[in-house]
């Protein structure tokens, strides 16, 4: 009786459960956070030399003004151009190579009027005629879309509460659009829009009213419309244009997409292939054949349907891999890299009829460079690389390593350091960062700003934790629901290993998690918090089971399919057991920074600002424990370039003034 009491309760006997104010508006928070600022400001009036260094050191590796390679939409090339102090990215498009570009869309014009400014999601249609764009001003996530017409150069029309990437052309120039709910931000609708016409007319084509997973839109390279509903256990998929077609029923633990290619769907599923298999179904008569069977240690992430050929992103070895099916021939090859961590995509691909593919590729010392992949000859082509300018990539190493959790598990480890300031005399300092959640791998993707760690001597580790989908959905289950410790447990044994290994010693490592991220970097600091030098949080999930407990928060319910419903007692006991801010207890901490963001929908503000109070009634020792809030800001943090310079450069000064490095910088 008494669990059921207080799991009713939710965070009745909580003793900082004031914070918790959704109006964003009470006068005793508001004032507390402005406080917590001013304390946290006058910490960084000594590092303020240090924060102009390296914002400095930033900008020194960032070029002003350059131009990305150009992607085909229609009839046009399209590409960004950014521009020397500029924040934004200017929407560029021409005809041909050598044609002279128009403007589509300046996003700094558009952000000059706004204190807090979030580019969202931008579509062209297929006649190129308009251009649909979403921002947010909030820094609440709420996008509003508007219609650009690229002949006048005029709005002719908007829609509200649209989410933020949910947004597709018709051929017929009508819009197809998802809408959230209110309070929750649940996408939960989808509608059809006549631009110029009032929204009261739009017709619906899809809604989920179950209040446990999230509707999303995505179409064909040939043009078919799909609506998608689904969470991290559970999803499906159902055409909505040029026509209406339901596919397989919804089934717990199921989860496929579907794609659309010369007159058959091809299906991505993971039933009874927990690594996903490849199914082709007829459009006419509806027979299905496995077309590309699971296999065992590979799993597959995404497809794309070209007119002759398949394109699947997938997991190979812990990397992601693309590999080529044809479909005429059924004969299959893998586009090989050789680094030893790296990450690799399809990018900006939008022509259906092609025989070549563009990707992006990227690893923690190679800066992102684009590709076309020729499919007959089976050959890449360097077409472009990010410039990054005062930086020598033969200066640094990356290696893969594995470290043993708990169980007997092996983790793989992304190392990136400088080689002439490295030494594995244990004196060096790391900094260890990870995730572990949704199923989402921490790509080891180039990094510009950690350069600067490394050229201080500093290791940079990534820890690639179960919970993630590094090796596909069987790493993702063994760090969700009932075994979300092992996330935990993982990266507390990843530090451990560093330090066996010789790489570094107690109490030089500074971690760093975001969102979920928070669980893994509260938990280590709970479990073990004498391995640590330092740790930053930002916008971390560490009140999980009070979180979880109230569903009228934004995501609560959709996210009981990866954390557990805590009013079954089961969950409710585990996710105590294991949540940061339940488990803060008397010990000596290191010094703690959390970053977070008034506005913020997905994690409230009240988390992190209530862990900080009770992680400093709790600390024995004398260490910092910080709280930053941006006032006018939410989860996504500063959009701009130049903006986010500033939040990562506070986030070093804090490791650095408590991570010694080695040497000095060039």
């Amino acid at each position: 009786m008494f669990l059921i009491l207080l799991m009713k309760g939710g965070d009745v006997m909580d003793k900082f459960a004031w914070l918790k104010d959704t109006t964003r508006s009470d006068p005793k928070v508001l004032s507390f956070l402005k406080g917590e600022n001013e304390r946290t400001a006058n910490f960084f009036k000594p590092l303020q030399g240090l924060i102009d260094t390296l914002i400095k050191e930033f900008k020194s590796r960032m070029e002003g003004t350059y131009e990305t390679y150009p992607f085909r939409i229609g009839d046009y090339l399209y590409f960004y151009r950014y521009e020397e102090g500029k924040d934004f990215p200017i929407i560029m498009r021409k005809p041909t190579i050598r044609s002279h570009p128009e403007t589509v869309l300046d996003w700094n014009e558009l952000a000059k009027r706004h204190s807090s400014f979030y580019p969202g999601g931008w579509r062209v249609s297929r006649d190129g005629r308009f251009l649909a764009y979403a921002q947010d001003t909030t820094g609440g996530e709420n996008f509003v879309l508007y219609v650009k017409d690229l002949k006048s150069g005029t709005i002719v029309d908007s829609l509200p509460s649209v989410s933020w990437w949910e947004f597709l052309w018709t051929d017929r120039n009508d819009l197809i659009y998802v809408v959230e709910t209110e309070g929750t931000k649940r996408p939960y609708r989808v509608l059809i829009h006549t631009l110029g016409e009032s929204i009261s007319r739009d017709e619906e084509l899809f809604r989920d009213d179950d209040s446990s997973y999230f509707v999303g839109i995505y179409a064909s390279l040939d043009g078919y419309i799909f609506a998608s509903s689904g969470n991290t256990e559970t999803s499906m998929a159902t055409l909505i244009y040029p026509y209406r077609r339901s596919f397989f029923p919804r089934k717990r633990g199921v989860k496929y997409s579907v794609e659309h290619g010369k007159g058959k769907f091809y299906i991505l599923t993971n039933e009874d292939a927990p690594n996903y298999k490849v199914l082709r179904m007829d459009e006419r008569d509806s027979s299905v054949e496995v077309l590309i069977p699971e296999e065992k240690e590979t799993p597959i992430s995404y497809i794309t349907v070209f007119k002759d050929f398949l394109a699947l992103e997938e997991r190979y070895e812990g990397l992601m891999a693309i590999r080529i099916y044809d479909l005429e021939t059924g004969d299959t090859h893998r586009i090989k890299f050789r680094q030893e961590a790296y990450e690799v995509a399809l990018s900006q691909n939008h022509v259906y009829e092609t025989d070549f593919i563009r990707i992006a590729y990227s690893s923690p010392i190679q800066p992102t460079t684009i590709y076309h992949y020729d499919i007959k000859k089976r050959k890449l082509i360097k077409k472009w690389s990010e410039p990054v300018p005062n930086y020598d990539p033969k200066l640094y190493k990356v290696k893969r390593i594995w470290a043993t959790s708990y169980d007997g598990v092996k983790i793989p480890l992304t190392v990136v350091f400088r080689k002439d300031r490295f030494k594995k005399d244990r004196k060096n300092p790391v900094y260890l960062v990870g995730y572990g959640a949704y199923g989402s791998p921490y790509e080891p993707t180039f990094n510009r700003y950690v350069v600067s760690l490394l050229d201080r001597g500093f290791v940079y580790v990534i820890s690639h934790v179960r919970g993630g989908g590094e090796f596909g959905e069987r790493w993702h289950r063994e760090g969700k629901f009932l075994k979300k410790k092992n996330s935990i447990y993982d990266f507390v044994e990843s530090a451990e290993y560093l330090i066996i290994d010789g790489w570094t010693d107690k109490g030089r490592i500074g971690i760093h998690g975001g969102s979920a991220g928070g669980i893994i970097v509260g938990g280590a600091l709970n479990l073990k918090p004498y391995l640590f030098g330092a740790a930053v949080a930002s916008v971390p999930f560490v009140d999980v089971l009070n979180t979880m407990l109230d569903p009228n928060l934004p995501l609560t319910i959709q996210e009981y399919d990866e954390w557990g419903n805590p009013n079954d007692s089961t969950y409710y006991r585990y996710m105590k057991s294991y949540s940061p801010y339940d488990n803060v207890k008397l010990a000596k901490y290191p010094p703690i920074l959390a970053i977070t963001g008034l506005h913020d929908p997905r994690v409230g503000f009240w988390e992190p600002a209530k862990w900080i109070l009770k992680l400093r009634e709790n600390n024995m020792g004398k260490s910092p424990i910080l709280l930053k809030t941006a006032m006018d800001e939410g989860h996504l943090g500063k959009a701009g370039r130049y903006q986010y310079m500033e939040e990562v450069a506070v986030r070093y000064a804090f490791l650095i003034k408590f991570l010694k490095g080695r040497g000095k910088v060039r």
